[in-house]
């Protein structure tokens, strides 16, 4: 072997490195669809990028967008992305959620949309984001190194000599073949655009297309990753005869062993020729004298030189995460790299997962306990390793008697380590425990019950709202053609189910109502009527702030700005929205009936008629009245129009309010369940399955 080998860039080295040239490439591109979208009328953009999303909830799949027949959509949003009012992409996200048992399965279609809100068909500007990337990677390598190898002291370089930029051929073998088993990424659809296969973007069908080129660049990948990571040359870099090797201060490439010795300096007076015979003519003498005088034979000159044994070679370097914890990195390099820089990087991790998890969590109650388990251990493995190496490089570093600096790492760490038993102790542990309360069913807000009265023209809901609630008042929803009001009477529950629930009712345009007592999270479910009414015999709405065990401070804070946005949304004032979130959720603020109707939280209130039952004049309740039920019924009439075949007045902006009295027993030809009273004719929509029609008696009509 000639020459000198040469140490070639590490995993973690090239890793970042490869992440810094991703991150320039996907700006450049971004900032290319800033400038081409409003130019091309939203036609050309670009659906990824670091930017901010900005969606809007809708009622109903607008015009133009060709939705697949059995995709009844649960929630539709129309998303825009980009930042500084600038957008780069605009997103009709379609998500269908079903649930069967404890298992839920979430759908979802994506349709590209243009400035004005139509379809686009044309290919996205995604699509030449590889490309782009392995031109600029090309162009940069052959002119000194990309961004990421310079900032982290890499280059490609020429295998043999190590002299880099290597030539302008080799580079280009090189990304030709890196590139190979990606091609199908960019192939695929420019061949489905040439036979006239339209797809839509981001969809099913086209997520089902990528299959085989996710496949061929995994496999790429993980043969390249292998290579990379035992600081081997890559397939593409033994082909093209080049390598990715480390370089110092001088822009050198760093040598790992010098193969061939230099040779010894020429004596003085001698010539070069003559220096082996000069030495060894004189030790072959002396050697013969020695031996006569001691009557040892001499070995011949024939005989062969013995061996010689070669020392054994150095134990490998270990990696970086190796040396850390053994303390034989630097102390500034482990407390600050690794310390503070890892952990800012780990805190980013956490906030962006955090905030996909309290979006989505309540769909996967499972993935989400699973997820926040996986997060704080995470947290605290990483600690371990951080506390452990700094702890032995301070050590190391005071015994080079520098202690200031090595004892006020070692409190900084031993502070940090107070702060984690803290944090898992009073915000890990509480957290977990509230997320498994949400899988084990939420028993500590009680059992729910849904009750179809009034012929299927009303539905109650009574009880806490827990995770799949909003499923089951979608199922009774969906059988009942002729339902006008939803009557509420809860203590609150999951704010997520809440504000599903709200959605549905709003969805259908249907009106709720609360008799009895209806707060916390039940008062957005309520909102979520068109019309809203209240009955003041005792009907109650309550407020106050949204909680979760193991909030913290910035949580709380989270929590308050998010629920006073939530309230204003259904056209509440800020004013009110801020008093209902000042309550602290130990207490509950109950609005006065007045400010209720000001601030158009209720939009009627209804009031108790008093009886009238004259015997000795032999008087009758009035017809409009509501027949007065069992006392242990407890139900007061309620002035509320009569319910009758005919159409609600809509001219004259009155609504039909039938009167929610519950029946005082379970009626013949009613189903009676765990959850729900449902009538005969309800039943056979819910199960969907032929049957005679059932004799069944409804609550009485006022």
């Amino acid at each position: 072997m000639e020459g000198v080998a040469r140490e070639r860039g590490g995993f973690w080295r090239r890793v970042t490195a490869f992440a810094v040239d991703i991150a320039i490439a996907t700006l450049l591109l971004q900032v290319l669809a800033f400038a081409l979208y409003p130019a091309t009328g939203g036609r050309v953009q670009f659906p990824g990028g670091f930017m901010l999303l900005y969606c809007d909830q809708l009622k109903a799949v607008p015009e133009g967008f060709d939705v697949p027949a059995d995709f009844v959509p649960t929630t539709i949003v129309d998303c825009r992305q980009g930042l500084f009012q600038l957008t780069s992409a605009r997103a009709l996200n379609l998500v269908r959620v079903t649930q069967n048992g404890a298992f839920t399965t979430r759908k979802q279609i994506t349709y590209l949309r243009d400035a004005e809100g139509k379809p686009v068909a044309e290919p996205i500007l995604g699509l030449f984001w590889l490309p782009l990337f392995f031109v600029l990677r090309l162009l940069s390598d052959r002119r000194g190194g990309t961004p990421g190898r310079r900032l982290l002291g890499l280059r490609l370089a020429d295998a043999a000599s190590g002299l880099h930029p290597p030539p302008s051929s080799a580079v280009l073998r090189r990304y030709l073949m890196q590139a190979l088993p990606l091609a199908p990424y960019v192939a695929g659809p420019l061949l489905l655009s040439l036979l006239g296969v339209r797809i839509t973007p981001l969809g099913e069908a086209w997520w089902m297309a990528m299959i085989l080129p996710t496949v061929c660049g995994g496999i790429g990948a993980l043969i390249a990753l292998h290579h990379v990571i035992y600081r081997k040359d890559a397939f593409y870099d033994s082909f093209a005869q080049t390598g990715v090797l480390r370089i110092d201060g001088a822009s050198a490439a760093v040598p790992l062993v010098a193969v061939r010795p230099l040779p010894p300096p020429p004596l003085p007076g001698v010539a070069p020729g003559q220096v082996e015979p000069a030495l060894f003519d004189g030790a072959d003498q002396a050697e013969r004298a020695v031996a006569d005088a001691l009557g040892v034979a001499q070995a011949s000159a024939a005989a062969p030189p013995p061996s010689i044994v070669l020392p054994p070679p150095l134990p490998r370097r270990a990696n970086y995460f190796v040396r850390h914890w053994r303390g034989e990195l630097s102390l500034p390099v482990s407390y600050w790299v690794n310390g503070t820089v890892l952990g800012a990087g780990l805190g980013v991790v956490i906030v962006v997962v955090s905030h996909l998890l309290n979006e989505r969590g309540s769909e996967y109650p499972a993935l989400w306990l699973v997820s926040m388990i996986a997060i704080w251990v995470s947290i605290v493995l990483l600690r371990i390793w951080v506390t452990v190496g700094v702890w032995r490089a301070a050590t190391h570093y005071r015994a080079l008697g520098k202690s200031f600096w090595g004892g006020a790492a070692k409190l900084a760490t031993a502070l940090g380590v107070a702060y984690l038993a803290y944090s898992c102790l009073f915000v890990a542990a509480p957290q977990i425990a509230g997320v498994y309360e949400i899988v084990s069913g939420d028993a500590r807000l009680g059992p729910h019950q849904f009750r179809v009265l009034l012929n299927g023209q009303m539905l109650e809901f009574s009880g806490g709202i827990t995770f799949g609630v909003a499923k089951e008042l979608e199922g009774f929803l969906n059988a009942m053609s002729d339902l006008k009001l939803v009557r509420l009477n809860s203590i609150g529950g999951r704010m997520n189910e809440a504000q599903k629930m709200a959605d549905l009712i709003k969805a259908r345009g249907l009106a709720t109502f609360v008799k009895d007592s209806c707060v916390s999270a039940c008062t957005v479910v309520f909102l979520g009527g068109k019309e809203r009414g209240l009955f003041t015999g005792g009907g109650k709405l309550g407020f106050h702030q949204a909680s979760f065990r193991g909030m913290t401070a910035a949580d709380r804070r989270s929590s308050i700005e998010r629920e006073i946005a939530r309230l204003q949304s259904f056209g509440i004032s800020r004013g009110f929205a801020e008093r209902a979130m000042k309550m602290p959720p130990s207490g509950m603020w109950y609005p006065d009936n007045e400010e209720l109707v000001r601030e158009k939280v209720v939009t009627r209130l209804y009031t108790p008629r008093a009886p009238v039952n004259n015997p000795a004049s032999g008087n009758q309740p009035a017809a409009s009245a509501a027949p007065p039920a069992p006392a242990a019924a407890s139900n007061a009439a309620i002035a509320v129009p009569p319910v009758s075949a005919t159409p609600p007045d809509t001219a004259s902006g009155n609504r039909v309010f039938p009167t929610p009295s519950p029946p005082s027993q379970t009626e013949s030809g009613t189903y009676q369940t765990g959850r729900a009273f449902i009538p005969a004719e309800v039943m056979k929509r819910l199960t969907a399955k032929p049957a005679e029609k059932a004799t069944t008696t409804e609550e009485p009509k006022n």
